[in-house]
């Protein structure tokens, strides 16, 4: 994401700057672009803030001082909250299994995703062990140790990975939309069906931001004073609004097929989280995370697809999330690699998707 603050780079002389200097102003308009985790976090804790500063400002008020006014308003192209990435990826959440330079992020998020399954009454939320799978001929001794009585296939050996304390689940979409819920709650306007094309600017100041509605196609302007962009990979397209070459802000777009089981039993009664060794049986290294409401999913099918260019912009073939479709064969070698390890997967599955989640050139 990208605020309308940020300059530009040294090479470029145009600089972005929100129209308003003074992140005190009395008055402020926040227009948050793009309905995934981060606009809607973003949207939430926004509001949060500006909340408590209007109760604030309400108790310190003589009668004199002008009563401030503060908006956030969030823009989803979709037609709903978490269409992309956000509604669509696995949801695990590790405490400890960063590296030195994300360490203290990784931390910080796992907390926060706990005091927020609390805070906003987020029901999929819960910690799990986490186990190391290698698939293979099945030890007859057994796996030993602590095991899902569901993963009953072929699998050469399993081992805890880590304190089943520090490692979560929780569904990406029930977050994002409560996350939003949340922040309507708190005042905020949110939007869908609403496409971002260009800002307004004015002396190097974002004034508002152009938006053309799916259904109509009428173009119509939203005033703001700060403009907070969390497009996804979507956002490399929106650097050319505020006068940036069109390369400012590179993002790749990893596209991912997954598979979804929905109502297995046995493991909504004895969750576990699985990684999988590479199955060249299968071009795998399968993830497999069961939520709490009994559905399996699966990721890491392998035959990732890395999209940027053209291939995101109007025309191509992953203009927008809507657009981002699973890819067949790797549905097939996913399912039959699941299939190999437990009996849960031995129908079809009962949903398949894929997500686009945005990478920098600094990713980690």
């Amino acid at each position: 994401s990208a605020s309308a603050s940020a300059s530009a780079s040294k090479d470029n002389k145009a600089a972005v700057r929100s129209s308003r200097s003074d992140p005190t102003a009395l008055s402020r308009s926040v227009v948050v672009i793009g309905g995934g985790i981060h606009g809607c976090a973003a949207t939430y804790y926004l509001s949060k803030k500006l909340s408590d500063l209007r109760r604030r400002n309400e108790k310190e008020d003589d009668g004199e001082s002008q009563n401030p006014r503060f908006q956030v308003t969030l823009l989803e192209r979709e037609d709903k909250i978490a269409c992309s990435a956000s509604g669509q990826a696995g949801g695990f959440l590790a405490a400890d299994w960063g590296d030195a330079a994300t360490d203290q992020l990784h931390k910080q998020s796992f907390e926060l995703h706990a005091q927020l399954a609390k805070e906003l009454d987020i029901k999929s939320y819960r910690t799990i062990p986490t186990l190391q799978v290698r698939g293979g001929k099945r030890n007859e001794n057994g796996l030993g140790g602590d095991t899902p009585t569901w993963l009953d296939g072929e699998i050469a050996s399993a081992r805890l990975m880590d304190d089943p304390t520090r490692t979560a689940q929780v569904t990406p979409a029930e977050v994002t939309n409560k996350l939003a819920q949340a922040a309507e709650n708190l005042g905020a306007v949110i939007k869908t069906g609403q496409r971002v094309v260009g800002v307004v600017m004015e002396d190097d100041c974002v004034t508002g931001v152009r938006v053309r509605e799916n259904e109509r196609g009428d173009e119509t302007v939203v005033p703001c004073t700060d403009v907070l962009i969390c497009m996804g990979v979507w956002s490399t397209l929106a650097s050319q609004w505020f006068g940036l070459p069109a390369d400012a802000w590179p993002i790749t777009g990893i596209k991912s097929t997954h598979c979804l089981w929905k109502q297995r039993e046995a493991v909504r009664n004895d969750p576990y989280a699985l990684f999988c060794a590479e199955d060249g049986r299968f071009g795998t290294h399968l993830e497999v995370y069961p939520r709490s409401d009994g559905s399996l999913y699966i990721c890491g099918i392998g035959g990732s697809d890395y999209v940027e260019g053209d291939r995101l912009k109007e025309g191509g073939d992953c203009e927008r999330a809507t657009m981002v479709a699973a890819n067949p064969s790797r549905v097939e070698a996913g399912s039959s690699c699941l299939k190999s390890m437990t009996s849960e997967a031995s129908d079809a599955p009962d949903e398949i998707g894929a997500c686009m989640r945005p990478c920098a050139p600094d990713a980690r």
